[in-house]
């Protein structure tokens, strides 16, 4: 994992990267209560479901559900960039269709999806205010439909 900065602060830098971990790592385990604690105020915006989440019951409810869809994804962090108040993260995720997933019957098809994952901070503060995910849900919607990802074709110039 690499990290890029354009903070100031490398104190601070550290803690908001050692809770971001925490937080994927609970996410990857499926362990909704220690996802949770690593948020001061759950949120999450999920740009692919065009969902914001907000709270701990709602999150709570949202994360148990996902992980019910898809209990056997994995995300992995691949580069962490620092801001004044939100860590960017370069997800990787690898999974099997095992629930139904936007109207699609599980049938355990492999997918895997590039994201970005923004993790907003009080100016200053190392708890987790909201994720916003976003990720390439075209792309596993066509996985999950078994049909081939295909090249842009631009149109003819008229």
């Amino acid at each position: 994992m690499e990290a890029v900065s354009t903070g100031s602060d490398a104190g601070l830098r550290a803690r908001r990267g050692a809770i971001n971990p925490q937080h994927i790592e609970a996410e990857n385990r499926f362990d909704v209560d220690a996802t949770v604690a690593t948020m001061k105020q759950p949120r999450y915006e999920v740009l692919p479901y065009r969902v914001k989440i907000e709270g701990h019951a709602a999150v709570r409810k949202f994360l148990a559900g996902h992980f019910a869809a898809m209990p056997a994804i994995v995300t992995t962090a691949d580069r962490f960039y620092h801001a004044d108040d939100a860590v960017i993260v370069e997800t990787h995720v690898e999974g099997r269709h095992e629930g139904e997933l936007e109207g699609i019957p599980p049938d355990g098809r492999p997918f895997v999806v590039d994201g970005i994952g923004i993790f907003y901070f009080e100016p200053g503060g190392d708890q987790i205010l909201g994720e916003k995910v976003i990720s390439d849900m075209l792309g596993v919607v066509r996985q999950l439909r078994g049909v081939s990802a295909r090249a842009f074709e631009a149109p003819p110039p008229k």
